[in-house]
């Protein structure tokens, strides 16, 4: 016992006489826990891979850099730095191919006011498809506060409750709105708050932040799934 409190008052000294050393420690360990985030999360999706039948990669250099070229999908050219990491495959709904993956880019290119930001994505083709190029996006605070300053999103005079919770955004107003009919508006209703992201054959699913392996990414995939396979059975009509 008189060893162990020599210890901590030793330690104690040390810190009160060089403050930087504590601050070094905290640095690292804060450091060490985003490794092992990191590598957990990694390792859970490797498991949960494994347990499903999937195909899991880590990197895919070559297919992060075919994302926007291929999809065109606004997300993929959102800020700077922009990686996807985490790749599983296999994993197909009625109507389309879907892969999913970790997103994560950047506010800037660098700094002290740098912020990253990390999505939960699905990506589903279907070569059948052919969707107008839009995203829609859940309402938070910034954009509501946009919204008093007159912010240019589609309205959908059918259903302006979608329009109250959602932001509708695209460069083809009309191709755009023809393509909310009364069927894909009902998809769009049950929707759970994700971000949806089209152009051509491809949609994008994308939820804040890195879900839960264990607990919620069963709910994401079939969440995606119920969601894909009706909107895609109604944009094939």
């Amino acid at each position: 016992m008189d060893n162990l409190y020599c210890m901590s008052k030793a330690v104690e000294t040390v810190f009160e006489s060089h403050p930087f050393v504590s601050i070094a420690v905290v640095a690292v360990s804060v450091i060490g826990f985003s490794f092992y985030r990191k590598y957990k999360r990694r390792q859970d999706l490797t498991d949960f891979a494994a347990a499903n039948c999937l195909m899991f990669e880590r990197n895919n250099v070559r297919r992060g850099e075919q994302l926007f070229n291929e999809t065109g999908i606004e997300m993929f050219s959102r800020g700077f730095n922009g990686r996807a990491y985490n790749y599983m495959t296999g994993l197909n709904g009625a109507y389309s191919e879907t892969e999913f993956f970790d997103y994560t880019y950047s506010s800037r290119k660098g700094g002290r006011n740098n912020i990253r930001y990390y999505y939960t994505c699905a990506l589903l083709r279907n070569k059948a498809v052919n969707f107008p190029r839009f995203s829609l996006i859940p309402w938070n605070f910034f954009p509501k506060f946009l919204r008093r300053f007159g912010s240019k999103d589609i309205r959908l005079e059918s259903s302006p409750a979608l329009s109250d919770r959602y932001i509708l955004k695209s460069s083809d107003v009309n191709s755009t709105k023809a393509f909310f009919s009364p069927s894909v508006i009902a998809c769009f209703e049950r929707n759970a708050g994700m971000n949806v992201y089209t152009g051509g054959n491809y949609m994008l699913v994308a939820v804040r932040g890195l879900i839960n392996t264990q607990k919620k990414y069963p709910l994401f995939i079939n969440a995606v799934r119920d969601f894909s396979d009706s909107l895609f059975s109604h944009a094939r009509r």
